[in-house]
């Protein structure tokens, strides 16, 4: 009889775990990744803030010129840069301005109530009072002019 032999191959493979060093390099990675988006999304969130705002002003501009017009009688937009607030005049509502942006609002002299607090009148027959508001992040600028003329309200950039 012959003895039988048993051969075994058995492979022996690397552990399947990960070392040190690729998680380390993982965890590198993954921070790198965290900090960029961070800063990225900061810009892109004041650019948002900026635009916003930038739209609901002038779309609260245009109301005030509409109410103007159907009511047929004078209605003023009001800014006060100290409480970092805009209205218009009698409409309860007021809409508060985001800290990381910086507001300049020009108008006609006379109607300004005090340093602080600046108008624009719109007239019945939709004309204005005219005046500009400059609205900025540090980087970027918008531009609403109101043109005292027709009461037109438009907004640019730069």
């Amino acid at each position: 009889m012959k003895a039988l032999q048993i051969t075994s191959h058995i492979a022996v493979r690397p552990s399947s775990g990960f070392t040190l060093i690729e998680l380390l390099i993982t965890l590198v990675i993954a921070v790198s990744i965290t900090a960029i988006s961070g800063t990225v999304y900061s810009l892109l969130s004041s650019g948002t803030t900026l635009k916003a705002t930038s739209q609901d002003i002038l779309v609260t501009l245009r109301q005030a010129r509409m109410t103007a017009i159907t009511k047929r009688k004078e209605v003023s937009f009001a800014l006060d840069n100290k409480k970092r607030i805009y209205w218009i005049i009698g409409d309860n509502r007021q809409r508060a301005l985001d800290a990381s942006l910086d507001l300049q609002m020009y108008s006609a002299q006379d109607l300004k109530v005090n340093k602080n607090i600046l108008q624009i009148h719109f007239a019945p027959d939709g004309s204005s009072s005219g005046g500009e508001i400059k609205i900025t992040n540090g980087k970027k600028v918008y531009r609403i002019v109101v043109e005292w003329l027709s009461g037109k309200v438009e907004l640019s950039h730069g």
